[in-house]
């Protein structure tokens, strides 16, 4: 298996695809600190969303997580899977003694190893964009905190957001890998992630409006039934203090993690070959 994952490491860095977006995480950087900059004028010191050199990793994070970062690793597990598969590389891996299932694990090990790597030099790269463009305050302020926190405490939010934005990654990466898995084309699998981001992006919205005129209005609790809704608030409302928000963010990220890894197990195992 570790030569399997080993041969698949190579070849995921072969592709442009892969080397080209880490060349481009200081662009990303720098556009999300000049646009926290133009921010900071507005703002005042006491908003958490005030540009520090401490919570800039997370403002960069934020900037980008939910389009970029959910867009580039639908991209990764479509080529990887379904492209490899319509131009006959899978097909070629399959000639060897090695199950497609060994194969598809493969694959989930070396992309969600490339994205922890991506995740990590991107706040390893805003942590110092951040450290050289922004003040470094004495009492840093975070989001749903109503105090001040000491600096260990700021530096270990900001690792424990990178944390648990890997851990929505992996959410949203199962269900990639399931479209992956199923789509007959490149062109359908790629649709059909856009998709699903899309009505993710949609369904608290179309939730707050139906919620208008209802008596009680529906709980704001079931936003976090979508995965983009938990990177926007839901990992900065796990890391604040205490709420109600909290069950139902663990119990989806689990959930999703745990089902479509089963699924998606399930489903390799059962198929050798494509129709």
């Amino acid at each position: 298996m570790m030569a399997l994952i080993q041969s698949e490491w190579e070849r995921q860095w072969l592709r442009k695809t892969t080397w080209i977006p880490f060349l481009l995480i200081p662009l990303l950087v720098v556009v999300s600190a000049r646009y926290a900059t133009g921010r900071n004028v507005v703002l005042p010191v006491t908003d958490p969303e005030y540009a520090t050199a401490f919570n800039f990793p997370v403002l960069a994070l934020v900037e980008m997580l939910i389009v970029v970062m959910n867009v580039l690793l639908l991209m990764w597990c479509v080529l990887s899977i379904t492209q490899e598969w319509r131009n006959g590389q899978l097909r070629m891996i399959l000639l060897r003694p090695v199950s497609f299932a060994h194969i598809i694990g493969a694959k989930w090990v070396v992309i969600m190893g490339t994205m922890a790597l991506f995740l990590f030099a991107y706040g390893f790269t805003g942590a110092l964009v951040g450290g050289v463009m922004f003040s470094v305050p004495e009492e840093p302020r975070l989001f749903y905190y109503e105090n001040p926190v000491p600096v260990a405490g700021a530096i270990g939010y900001v690792c424990g957001y990178y944390v648990l934005a890997f851990l929505t990654l992996m959410a949203m990466g199962g269900i990639w890998m399931a479209i992956a898995l199923h789509a007959k084309t490149l062109t359908g699998a790629m649709g059909a992630g856009v998709g699903f981001l899309l009505a993710s992006f949609a369904y608290p919205e179309v939730l707050a409006r139906f919620s208008i005129g209802l008596d009680p209005p529906i709980n704001p609790v079931w936003d976090f039934l979508s995965l983009t809704q938990v990177q926007h608030m839901g990992i900065a409302l796990l890391l604040g203090e205490p709420n109600s928000f909290n069950g139902i963010i663990i119990g989806v990220l689990t959930g999703v993690i745990l089902f479509t890894a089963v699924g998606n197990g399930i489903a390799a195992a059962r198929r050798e070959h494509w129709d």
